[in-house]
């Protein structure tokens, strides 16, 4: 009887459900999505861990990102080192620093991606989370999650907030509406009113212009009713 050997699925870049211990010694084994080294490693321990990252074949961005910055912090011409020990360019490495720095990690979700949390890392700690709540709640892919932030983040210069009288069963009706979009009740309201107010097609105020077109030809009238080159 022939066995055939099953290989294992190499996981995706920045993903891995069951990570090895990487650091040397008494160091604990890194969480999926934070990689926490002690604060007395050297120099030449902290490039051996990148080399263990690097014959994994496909590290956890996070641990990328963590490890960068303790090396910026604890060492000089860290960038340097790390170039040296990791086949990534400099400004991915920047990157990946920049991500890991500014989400810590009790604001990551570990079932989102790194990109979708570069996509928040702007914000402050409150929104981020709050961002990454409800991409993990619609199953928002990175795109998604970006234009509903940017969207947000437009709505918010120079608004007026509005108060509507809303009795409890509609408001579960448009809760309901709202989810089986994918949207926030907010910005599902906003998209109801916005296609409410367009105006038809065809009309004046559809083209841009708000009044009736004048016919080719046709020449102004003044309030008497004469034309404004005979008057």
């Amino acid at each position: 009887m022939t066995r055939v050997s099953r290989r294992a699925r190499k996981p995706a870049l920045g993903e891995q459900e069951q990570p090895p211990s990487l650091s040397p010694g008494r160091e604990p084994a890194p969480e999926r999505t934070s990689l926490s080294l002690r604060g007395d490693l050297d120099l030449d321990e902290w490039v051996r861990i990148a080399l263990r990252m690097n014959r994994m074949g496909r590290p956890s961005l996070w641990w990328l990102g963590d490890w960068l910055n303790y090396g910026k912090e604890r060492f000089p011409d860290g960038y340097k080192h790390a170039l040296k020990a990791v086949s990534l360019d400099y400004q991915t490495l920047r990157n990946y620093a920049w991500v890991a720095g500014s989400v810590r990690p009790a604001q990551r979700n570990p079932r989102l991606s790194f990109q979708h949390h570069a996509e928040v890392a702007a914000l402050p700690a409150a929104e981020q989370e709050k961002w990454l709540a409800r991409a993990e709640r619609y199953g928002w892919s990175r795109n998604r999650l970006r234009a509903a932030v940017k969207r947000h983040g437009a709505a918010g210069r120079g608004t007026e907030r509005v108060r509507l009288p809303v009795d409890d069963d509609r408001l579960s009706q448009w809760r309901a509406a709202a989810t089986h979009q994918g949207r926030e009740l907010d910005e599902w309201i906003i998209s109801i009113l916005d296609a409410a107010a367009r105006p038809p097609a065809g009309t004046a105020e559809a083209v841009g212009c708000g009044r009736a077109s004048r016919p080719r030809g046709a020449r102004p009238h003044d309030a008497g009713g004469r034309s404004a080159r005979s008057a």
